[in-house]
This record gives structure tokens, C-alpha cells and sequence, in this order.
């Protein structure tokens, strides 16, 4: 958005070209529109640049299978130990447990055995986590494997951020439909506040999506280098299509919006003709 924006304010500083001879000749705005058209291209219909070999599948199916909770020893048996513990430190909870004697030592009794056992099933857990990211350090980031669930962890993102924009202003609709205003003036205001709320959301999806792939990146034991250039281009795609849902939004809410108010200025000026007429 920085970036068109001082390519639009340098447009206006120009002579009186046309508008699409100055577009193709500002620089910036020409390398925001490529960066924005790859950020498209890579998020919706870019195919993973690694191809995985039958003997790569083989070798990633066999260590994943060796990652799963049942190939680890001790670690269903671990797992069902800490449930057992943490419900019996629930039961010994009850009402004022602090102030009453047996209560009070028994959960300090089950806490203390509670963090011993956390702690062996960590272990047990970080091992079957290591497990899991050699074997999809065998496929790598930039396979159909590393792509197809960074694609997953954006959408994901992307309807919570949609599911925010649109629990807020339902809200902000609901508290403030009693207001003495226009019932057209109320759906305008409504829909710009979708729109900031949106912008908002979508950001915030963003953010949580870039948190989301680091993790992912280091999940699959990217190098330094190549986690580097996924983290890039994961974000110019998700921003590409997260902020042109948005403009798309915008504009279509804009062209209704100019639509009912036309309408409105119009049967607003009939009416003041009939009334002039009789």
C-alpha cells in the first residue's frame, strides 16, 4: 500500500500524459503491480517448484509412520498418566481447598507428581516432534508438501479474519441501530465500518499467518536461505490476496453506496418538483 501510494504521488507530479502512458512509465508502480501479480499467482495457482520422487515419498512416508504416538514407547502410557493426574487434581479442587488440610496437601501431593509426569511426556513428545521433522526435511518447504499446508494455514487464517470483520460489525450494527438517522445513512456507516473492520481483520490475519509459517518453516528444516525467500513469498501472497478481497469489498460496497445515494438525491429532487408543481 506504501509502495502505491508513492508511485500515485509521483503520477500527479507529471505532465499531462495520459494516465495509462504515466502508469507504465513510474517505475514503482510498475514493480508494485508485478510484485502484486506474482503474489496472486503464487498464493491461487503457482504448482510446488520441488518434485517429490517416488523414492522421496517412500522415505517420508516410512519416517512419518515411525513419527506417529504409537511408535513411540511409553508415550500413549505417559499421555494417559497426565490425564489420570490432572483429573485427580480437579477432584481435590473443591470449595476453599486452600484453607482445608487434606485438600490442600493431597493437591500439593498430585502437583508435584503432575509436573514430573509433564515433564517425562515432554520428552517423550519432543522426540516424536523431532521424529516428524526429519521425515519432512526429506520433502522440503518448497514441495507439494510444504506448499499445499502453507496454502492450508492461509485460508485458515484468512476466514478467521473474514469471521472477525463480520462478528464486529454485527455488533456495531446491533448497539447502534437506534439511532436517530436515516435508515439509508445507517446501511452506508454500516458498510464502511465493514470495510475498516475487514481492513483489520485481514492484518490481523496476516500476522497470524506469518507466525504460523516461520513455524511451519522450521517444522520442515528449511535452511536459512531458502526459509527466507518461502517467508517472502508467503507473505507478498497472502497480502496480494487478503488486501484484493478487500479493495474488491470496498469497491463493490462504494458502487451500491453510490448507486442508493443517486437514487435517493434523485427521488429527493422529483419529490421537491411535484411539491413546487402543486
Amino acid at each position: 500500500l506504501v509502495y502505491f501510494s508513492c508511485a500515485m504521488s509521483d503520477l500527479t507530479h507529471r505532465g499531462p500524459q495520459p494516465l495509462v502512458v504515466r502508469l507504465a512509465q513510474n517505475k514503482k508502480f510498475v514493480g508494485g503491480f508485478f510484485l502484486w501479480m506474482f503474489g496472486l499467482y503464487a498464493c491461487l495457482l503457482a504448482t510446488a517448484p520441488v518434485a517429490v520422487t517416488p523414492h522421496m515419498q517412500r522415505e517420508y512416508q516410512d519416517k512419518m509412520n515411525n513419527a506417529s504416538p504409537s511408535s513411540i514407547p511409553g508415550y500413549a502410557q505417559a499421555f494417559r498418566h497426565v490425564v489420570e493426574l490432572e483429573n485427580m487434581l480437579v477432584q481435590q479442587k473443591v470449595w476453599f481447598w486452600r484453607f482445608r488440610s487434606p485438600y490442600r496437601e493431597n493437591v500439593h501431593a498430585i502437583q508435584a507428581d503432575l509436573d514430573i509426569a509433564i515433564a517425562e511426556f515432554h520428552k517423550l513428545d519432543y522426540e516424536r516432534a523431532e521424529r516428524e521433522r526429519d521425515a519432512r526435511s526429506v520433502v522440503g518447504i518448497w514441495s507439494t508438501y510444504g506448499v499445499e499446508d502453507a496454502r492450508a494455514l492461509f485460508w485458515d487464517c484468512y476466514e478467521r479474519g473474514k469471521d472477525v470483520a463480520k462478528r464486529y460489525t454485527f455488533f456495531d450494527a446491533l448497539f447502534s441501530f437506534g439511532r436517530d438517522e436515516e435508515f439509508l445513512v445507517f446501511i452506508l456507516r454500516i458498510a464502511v465500518t465493514f470495510v475498516i473492520n475487514l481492513t483489520f481483520g485481514m492484518m490481523t490475519a496476516i500476522m497470524i499467518f506469518l507466525w504460523e509459517v516461520w513455524t511451519l518453516i522450521v517444522l520442515y528444516k528449511a535452511s536459512l536461505l531458502s526459509g527466507l525467500l518461502f517467508f517472502f513469498v508467503a507473505f507478498l501472497g497472502a497480502a496480494s490476496v487478503a488486501f484484493t478481497y478487500v479493495f474488491l469489498v470496498a469497491g463493490a460496497l462504494g458502487g451500491a453506496g453510490y448507486v442508493l445515494v443517486t437514487q435517493s438525491a434523485n427521488n429527493r429532487l422529483r419529490n421537491q418538483q411535484r411539491y413546487h408543481l402543486d
